[in-house]
């Protein structure tokens, strides 16, 4: 394939608009979204920082893009995961995810900081997704969410507005003791595949809107 190697500064800058990497994209120095949208769709191997400013966006469109140990996102702008697969196999801290389809898998850590998004998607495999004290993720829409065979750890705020949550292949949802899960509606969260897909509550889970039931599927302890 044809590949670029970033081992220093890279910035996206000046123009508002979209700039595409198409070729394998690997960073182990900095990448820096100033203004605008940096498109990633070649795959890659990450193990650099990346930042984003507020207003500007980094997106991987398609492709694999291995995260490895020393890979970040950060910024007050967001990392869009549209379409791809992305396997975590180090500690990874993201500022603002925005995942909308795709899978992200590997065995590693990811910890998802600021305000994240999820809509579409599967988070997979046998690693940790973490939501960080006072993170937020709200899960939106009418497209299948799965975590499947995966742990996720929530210690921060884990809202639900939709009714299209699956848990699969004995995932496990920890809501840690300072955790906050609030399903705003009158939703079900799904069990499908391997059972026991188990919710472990040392936390708080609040029932919100809606005058009918919100059910969980899964075990819940």
């Amino acid at each position: 394939p044809n590949t670029f190697a970033n081992k220093g500064a890279f910035e996206k800058a000046v123009e508002p608009g979209t700039a595409t990497i198409n070729p394998v994209f690997n960073n182990q120095g900095t990448v820096q979204v100033t203004r605008g949208t940096l498109e990633l769709r070649g795959g890659g191997v990450q193990s650099g920082g990346f930042n984003y400013a507020l207003g500007s966006m980094l997106t991987i469109a398609a492709g694999t893009y291995q995260l490895n140990g020393g890979a970040s996102f950060a910024g007050a702008g967001k990392l869009d995961i549209a379409a791809g697969v992305v396997p975590v196999n180090g500690n990874v801290q993201v500022n603002n995810l925005d995942f909308m389809g795709g899978s992200i898998g590997g065995p590693g850590t990811l910890v998802l900081m600021g305000n994240a998004s999820w809509s579409g998607g599967l988070m997979g495999d046998n690693g940790v997704t973490l939501l960080g004290t006072v993170a937020t993720l709200n899960a939106t829409g009418s497209s299948t969410k799965t975590l499947d065979a995966r742990t996720f750890d929530n210690y921060g705020i884990f809202n639900v507005d939709s009714n299209m949550l699956y848990m699969s292949n004995q995932a496990t949802f920890n809501n840690k003791f300072d955790g906050e899960w609030h399903l705003l509606g009158d939703y079900t969260v799904h069990s499908s595949g391997a059972t026991p897909n188990t919710n472990l509550n040392s936390g708080t889970v609040h029932k919100h809107l809606g005058s009918g039931a919100a059910i969980f599927e899964p075990a819940f302890d």
